[in-house]
């Protein structure tokens, strides 16, 4: 079964100033690179988990529906990168990038969001927009939940 691996990094800056106990403003940041750990060996069988592990860092050919072709090792990643503001702890405003090689899906997502969180009640929103020219598509994403401390 294919895995995804993921490496990234996160940086968070937030501000000394306070009111009422919440930090006025601080910004999250995240970048990350991901690939598919899949692939077959010589005779078509799929790579298990533990050969898959190391032996998918190289060049491969995979079947796109039409056609075998090859993926250099850089056209296999996919980045993903983001920033978030937060006001008073409350008040989450984001955006993000999600980018893959034509070569390999061509999928290109900008989202862009924003988050209301007070005491036990989140609420989300998201739009992405496509900006690839194989799909084409704006999706609407709406999150609510609701948090029992205990």
């Amino acid at each position: 079964m294919p895995t995804t691996i993921r490496a990234g990094f996160g940086v968070n800056f937030q501000s000394k100033n306070e009111i009422s106990g919440l930090s006025t403003v601080s910004v999250r940041t995240f970048g990350a690179l991901s690939n598919k750990l899949a692939g077959f060996d010589e005779d078509g069988n799929p790579y298990d988990g533990i050969q898959a592990l190391y032996k998918t860092w190289k060049p491969h050919r995979y079947f796109n529906g039409v056609e075998y072709r090859e993926l250099s090792v850089k056209e296999q990643f996919q980045s993903h990168l983001g920033i978030e503001l937060s006001f008073l702890e409350i008040l989450q405003i984001r955006v993000g990038r999600y980018y893959e090689d034509e070569n390999n899906g061509d999928r290109n997502y900008i989202s862009r969001g924003f988050g209301l969180h007070y005491k036990f009640i989140s609420v989300d929103y998201t739009r992405i927009y496509d900006k690839s020219e194989l799909l084409n598509f704006d999706m609407d994403f709406y999150q609510l939940s609701v948090t029992i401390p205990w």
